[in-house]
């Protein structure tokens, strides 16, 4: 549907020009061949867009929706959830250990405090 971008179209009007969100192809420069070959030569390891001085930013889904197949994007989505339950369970494990560590430590003392009002 194309519509004429005029409004307001008289004076009393008082309806809102539209407006557009998304860019109408700023970065499309950046999708060179070589560029898309290098994300997909490791699809979970180049998940970002470099930047001036090293640095890394989270790849916008404009590019990856341009570079990777539908496929693709499923497998890196059961990878990245993959990845997260992992971090989530050596958390757990981790806190796991401190309790442990600490509730450990605790039962030494009170055994301690023990023979010596025994005594």
């Amino acid at each position: 549907m194309a519509k004429s971008g005029l409004v307001p179209s008289h004076n009393r009007d008082d309806r809102e020009k539209e407006f557009s969100i998304m860019s109408k192809g700023i970065g499309k420069n950046y999708l060179s061949e070589k560029v898309i070959n290098w994300h997909k030569k490791d699809l979970t390891g180049r998940m970002y867009c470099p930047m001036e001085e090293g640095k890394k930013v989270s790849m916008p889904r404009y590019y990856k929706d341009k570079i990777y197949s539908d496929w693709q994007k499923e497998k890196l989505a059961a990878y990245f959830r993959d990845m997260h339950r992992e971090e989530e369970m050596l958390k757990s494990e981790e806190e796991y250990q401190k309790d442990y560590e600490y509730l450990k430590f605790k039962l030494n003392h009170k055994k301690k405090d023990i023979r010596k009002t025994s005594l």
